[in-house]
């Protein structure tokens, strides 16, 4: 016998007008990483040759400590130097380090237009890379893009061109490099928190470059004091 009544739907979930999509997330952070990129070029390029790379890549490492360091204690309290991927964050350390050195070296040895454009094609490494080191499936679509993009590389490196410079392989060393770190911060994300990545990958990135700068300090400064 029907009762006549009618199920009465489940109330529909509001999304708060503040709450944007995970992608459009992702999508403004990348453009803002890259406008950020694109800044520090900028500065690399005008201080020149007058500060040494290691010494360069120290400051950049210091400087960042601060605001890294408090967002992560406001993120995460006294949990802000957890992980949990240990391994994965030291081989993270090696490549990011790796990474920045040839892209300021990039910079400094070629028109910042191309040490950019260079830098940026570390999208098609990490789709070569991907099935290997994620086991991702590569559709004939993707496969198509990496050979477009292989061809925009050789027009803009012109390696056949009597003006070509050798100095082009740092840009393509820290786009591989910077492919590598992509994958490795898709790994550490699933299982650490981005920020305590980040600390540990400053804080010590900031230890061995200071050592090294005062290494090469006490070194300059012995050769000098020795007699011709």
């Amino acid at each position: 016998m029907e009762t006549g009544r009618h199920p009465i739907p489940a109330p529909h979930k509001k999304r708060s007008p503040l709450s944007m999509p995970r992608g459009f997330i992702g999508i403004f952070l990348t453009l803002l990483a890259t406008c950020f990129g694109v800044l520090t070029g900028l500065i690399v390029k005008a201080i020149g040759t007058e500060v040494a790379l290691v010494s360069l890549l120290m400051y950049r490492f210091l400087f960042s400590m601060p605001v890294l360091t408090g967002a992560a204690v406001a993120a995460r309290r006294s949990q802000f130097l957890q992980v949990n991927a240990k391994w994965t964050l030291a081989i993270r350390i090696v490549f990011g380090c790796a990474a920045m050195a040839c892209w300021f070296t990039s910079i400094r040895l070629l028109p910042l237009g191309q040490a950019t454009a260079l830098l940026q094609t570390s999208v098609i490494f990490v789709t070569i890379l991907s099935p290997f080191l994620l086991g991702e499936r590569i559709g004939i679509f993707r496969w198509s893009a990496v050979v477009a993009g292989m061809l925009g590389i050789v027009l803009l490196t012109n390696p056949f061109s009597s003006g070509f410079s050798g100095n082009v392989i740092f840009g393509l060393m820290g786009a591989l490099a910077g492919a590598v770190l992509s994958i490795l911060l898709r790994r550490l994300g699933k299982v650490d928190h981005p920020f305590s990545v980040a600390v540990w990958y400053n804080g010590v990135g900031s230890i061995l470059l200071t050592l090294l700068v005062v290494i090469m300090f006490l070194w300059m400064a012995m050769q000098s004091c020795l007699p011709c």
